[in-house]
């Protein structure tokens, strides 16, 4: 037999044994006529390990094989291991997520295949979980059509099943670092430190109401010699506003001189017996608005003053004015209300919900449009116990000096209050999405996992709310991109798929 016969001969039998070989194993071994297979990603434990890789590499949109390779803490094949395989990708807006999974086959000892169909381009979740005899595993992989290889994005490994439910939470959302990239996720850390809150509002200066001056008759009379004309005039303390004549109050005048006259005649043992009718005269005068001074006056002149002076009780301005020239006044009439305005009242309006933060003697910072680059600093001198009406606010009073008068009545003012309100727990305020219902935040679990967690939140300040329940200090969130990735995990729709905890009556 020739040379070129025999071998013709060996080319054809060579080629019925790769024939065979190729029916009898997976194709990831003698793939010759393909794309080559992935490196293989090693998910190791203490007592068992697998290795996952897939052919062709890049994966296409039908014909991939995912390969599984289990082996023992010796490196020896592990038979029928239960495998199950998930794989999706995430909700888009406009578009639900695609879930699909798949069942596996043993191809060979220790060696596990199954087909996996990606029929688009986006980016796939892979969840594989290995049960065997010597342990459990899980790992989350990503993969993309055209794109070369897995990459590993979590995984775990352990001696029971309970562990590994507790990594493929379906409240889970898988962002990989690819699209945390494009998307700006950021993250940052619940703390707990020292929390102010700021309390703006507006309210308006007023008349201090402890220091308002009325000037009243105690007894019937016609007002003559009007001094203060009208309403505003500035008067000081003993300054005469109007004359008085008054019937009775003169012949009350004339009846004390008269006693003062018959007395001091008598003999001073005399005059102490009747010294009480004369104290009693001079008490009537008091009693219907005569001062010391005029009583000395009318005593050292012994002589009754018809029309008598009546005096300022104090510097200020006149804010209300009931009488003209010649009035016929009778008791009780309030003819004058004077009122100081060196220190003055703001009465600030506090909605219902921030009153219960403020407590007396809390600083503010005051500040008037109309005044620009001058602040005042005052305290909480009182809150009142009641509501204004349809409002809902309630009224904090302060008290301020104005030495040089600028703070004049009625002007309004922008109030500031600052309060300390010690260590809270608190989130920055960007991590925080209010869904009708409540409030949620995505948690980080690391290796692109995010988890949404639905928080009570209170109180707000300086770019951060205080967390009341759900998360604990050192917790991971993400503070820029939640929005996106609510919108592509469909958050406000999928609240019940998710099965999100209410964790805001914990420690109740």
């Amino acid at each position: 037999m020739s040379k070129k016969k025999i071998i013709l001969i060996i080319l054809v039998v060579i080629a019925v044994i790769l024939a065979g070989l190729t029916a009898k194993f997976s194709p990831s071994y003698f793939n010759f006529f393909g794309s080559k297979e992935s490196s293989a990603i090693v998910i190791q434990g203490e007592s068992f390990v697998f290795e996952v890789s897939i052919t062709p590499d890049p994966p296409k949109e039908k014909g991939n094989t995912l390969i599984i390779k289990v082996k023992d803490s010796k490196g020896i094949p592990v038979e029928k291991a239960d495998i199950e395989i998930a794989y999706e990708t995430a909700a888009m807006t406009g578009m639900p997520s695609i879930k699909k999974s798949a069942k596996v086959k043993e191809a060979s000892k220790g060696i596990y295949e199954t087909n996996l169909d990606l029929p688009n381009k986006e980016m796939w979740t892979l969840n594989i979980t290995v049960s065997t005899p010597q342990g459990t595993g899980w790992g989350r992989f990503s993969l993309s059509v055209g794109q070369k290889g897995l990459t590993k994005v979590a995984e775990k490994t352990g001696k029971g099943q309970a562990a590994i439910k507790e990594e493929t939470n379906a409240n889970e959302v898988v962002i990989e670092p690819q699209r945390r990239q494009i998307i700006g996720v950021r993250t940052g850390l619940v703390t707990k430190g020292p929390m102010s809150l700021v309390i703006r509002a507006f309210g308006n200066i007023s008349y201090n109401e402890t220091e308002l001056n009325d000037v009243t008759l105690r007894i019937r009379g016609w007002v003559t010699n009007l001094k203060v004309n009208y309403l505003g005039e500035y008067v000081k303390k003993g300054q005469v506003l109007f004359t008085l004549y008054s019937p009775e109050l003169y012949a009350a005048q004339k009846e004390y001189v008269q006693i003062l006259k018959r007395e001091s005649k008598k003999s001073t043992e005399a005059f102490d017996r009747t010294n009480s009718i004369l104290k009693a005269a001079k008490e009537r005068l008091k009693l219907w608005g005569v001062s010391d001074e005029q009583i000395d006056e009318i005593t050292n002149r012994q002589e009754a003053i018809e029309k008598m002076p009546f005096l300022s009780p104090a510097d200020g301005y006149v804010i209300e004015k009931n009488v003209v020239e010649g009035d016929l006044i009778e008791a009780g009439l309030k003819i004058f209300r004077i009122a100081p305005i060196e220190k003055v009242w703001l009465k600030a309006e506090i909605y219902q919900s921030d009153l219960l933060q403020i407590k007396r003697g809390d600083k503010a910072e005051i500040s008037l449009p109309y005044i620009p680059g001058k602040t005042y600093t005052a305290h909480a001198a009182y809150i009142y116990p009641y509501l204004q009406g349809n409002a809902r606010t309630g009224q904090v009073l302060f008290q301020l000096d104005n030495p040089v008068q600028d703070l004049l009545p009625d002007m309004y003012a922008n109030i500031e209050i600052n309060i300390n309100v010690g260590e809270r727990l608190q989130v920055p305020e960007s991590a925080v999405i209010y869904i009708g219902n409540g409030h949620v935040v995505f948690l980080d679990l690391g290796e692109g996992r995010l988890n949404p967690k639905k928080v009570k939140v209170g109180l707000r300040s300086n770019g951060y709310f205080e967390v009341l329940s759900g998360l604990k200090q050192g917790d991971q969130v993400v503070i820029s991109g939640n929005f996106l990735i609510a919108a592509e995990s469909r958050l406000l729709s999928a609240m019940k798929y998710w099965g999100v905890e209410d964790e805001s009556d914990q420690g109740k």
